[in-house]
């Protein structure tokens, strides 16, 4: 203290020390601990001043209200379900129609014609047209009857052969011969690049690559199904498709020595010059 009282002496010697500014030099370290001393002693009355107050009046927390729960909604008395009787399965009758032969004219040699009744309208009235005349009910006597028989023959059972449905021929991936162009490859694909239009739209967007088709030679020779497998699209596409619809007949593909219809595929090339 005594050295800054020495320090602030020498800078104001010869200076005016009643002006106030040496009076604040020399009180500055006092005044200082004074202000420390008032502001903690407020914070701390502040701290104490809240820890007392919710000391004294502390937080209620909310109770839950109880729950009532009836237990007459949650168990639901079991419904009865009364138990019908069975019945036991009867066989239904099925009767068998009365039939009429329909006997169709043909005209034979006199020595082999044989004379047989042909029906009339009245005959066939109240009856079912089948292949023989044999007795049974009469159509306005089936009434309140289920599954009633119409006799085909003689034992019951029809003589005529069931229609055989027809198999589509199958496609071949590779065959024993495969099928080529009527001239060769290489006329293949000269055919194929006087007949081929590039696309305005592909010229123009500079669209160029390999479109791959498939198609289907057929047993003689046509082509069928014909699909883009990779396209490049900008119309080349569409041009490649129609190109080759318009292609003359193959020589067809040859399995066991019998013409067969084989899946092929072509690249068809799209190259600006």
């Amino acid at each position: 203290m005594k050295n800054q009282t020495t320090i602030l002496d020498m800078l104001f010697e010869q200076k005016n020390k009643a002006y106030g500014a040496y009076d604040l030099r020399t009180k500055y370290s006092s005044h200082l601990l004074k202000a420390f001393i008032i502001g903690t002693s407020f914070v701390l009355l502040i701290v104490l001043s809240s820890f007392a107050f919710f000391r004294s009046h502390p937080i209620e927390k909310a109770k839950p209200k109880p729950q009532i729960i009836d237990l007459t909604k949650i168990f639901e008395p079991p419904i009865e379900i009364e138990k019908v009787k069975e019945e036991p399965n009867l066989p239904l009758e099925q009767p068998i129609l009365e039939t009429v032969r329909s006997v169709d004219p043909v005209a034979v040699e006199d020595e082999k014609a044989h004379e047989e009744r042909i029906p009339n309208f009245t005959d066939l009235e109240d009856v079912v047209i089948s292949t023989i005349t044999a007795p049974g009910l009469k159509l306005s006597e089936t009434e309140g009857h289920f599954g009633a028989v119409i006799p085909i023959s003689g034992n019951g059972i029809s003589t005529e052969e069931p229609v055989k449905q027809t198999e589509e021929p199958k496609i071949f991936d590779f065959a024993e011969t495969q099928p080529s162009f009527a001239s060769g490859q290489s006329e293949m694909y000269q055919w194929l690049g006087k007949n081929l239009k590039y696309p305005r739209v592909a010229q123009a967007s500079g669209t160029q690559g390999t479109v791959y088709v498939a198609f289907i030679v057929e047993r003689n020779g046509s082509i069928s199904d014909v699909k883009i497998l990779k396209g490049i699209g900008f119309g080349c596409d569409e041009e490649a498709i129609k190109t080759i619809k318009k292609m003359p007949n193959w020589n067809p593909g040859m399995q066991n020595g019998k013409p067969v219809r084989v899946r092929f595929t072509i690249p068809i090339k799209f190259k600006l010059n």
